[in-house]
């Protein structure tokens, strides 16, 4: 049995396609194949069809939660932040599924703050629904570093990483978001007035369509 071109073509492009040369348009590559069904019959999961990558990502955003004062631990979240999108999209695209992110994480604590029981913690959280609180484990980046010998002879503490991940995009009003927050728990510091920090920023790679 020979390989069938036409009929390999329209078993793989919906009848909103019809063509191989529609998929090249970029309006259109957004409904190449139909939405599953599992996804309306499931409100926990959302759809993405195609990866878009850019050439040259965008900062789009960043959290800071920054103290100074005697506290020997702190558990503190920032207020929801949506990222609004519009300014990065192309005009071409009137719908996306989801983002695709650098997430940077850093911690930091000053020297009189530190010893070696020292835990510094942070995690970034996205949420699914424009403006709402993200779920407990709806966790897209998370860092944990404990102190070291040296920093109880004042070094201090600064640690970061980063990685890519995909994210899912909000919408209000007609307007695409990222809905994020950040989080700190920072544990056995010294009880001195010195300065310790949260910073974590996002990165735009591309779009999900």
């Amino acid at each position: 049995m020979g390989f069938n071109k036409k009929r390999w073509q329209a078993s793989n492009f919906d009848e909103k396609i019809g063509t191989a040369d529609s998929y090249r348009r970029m309006g259109d590559s957004q409904s190449i194949h139909q939405e599953p069904n599992i996804t309306a019959r499931s409100p926990d999961l959302t759809y993405a069809g195609h990866i878009i990558f850019k050439e040259t990502p965008n900062f789009i955003s960043n959290i800071t939660l920054a103290y100074t004062d005697t506290d020997v631990l702190k558990n503190a979240s920032s207020a929801v932040t949506n990222v609004n999108l519009t300014s990065y999209l192309p005009a071409e695209f009137i719908d996306i599924k989801g983002v695709l992110i650098f997430v940077l994480l850093k911690v930091s604590a000053d020297g009189g703050k530190t010893k070696p029981t020292t835990l510094l913690t942070t995690n970034v959280r996205y949420s699914s629904k424009y403006n709402i609180t993200p779920g407990t484990f709806n966790i897209f980046g998370y860092l944990r570093i404990r102190g070291q010998a040296a920093d109880a002879d004042n070094y201090g503490m600064f640690h970061s990483i980063g990685h890519p991940t995909m994210l899912p995009v909000t919408k209000d009003s007609g307007i695409f978001y990222i809905t994020w927050t950040s989080l700190m728990d920072f544990s056995s510091m010294v009880n001195a007035n010195d300065s310790y920090s949260i910073s974590n920023s996002i990165y735009l790679q591309g779009f999900i369509v």
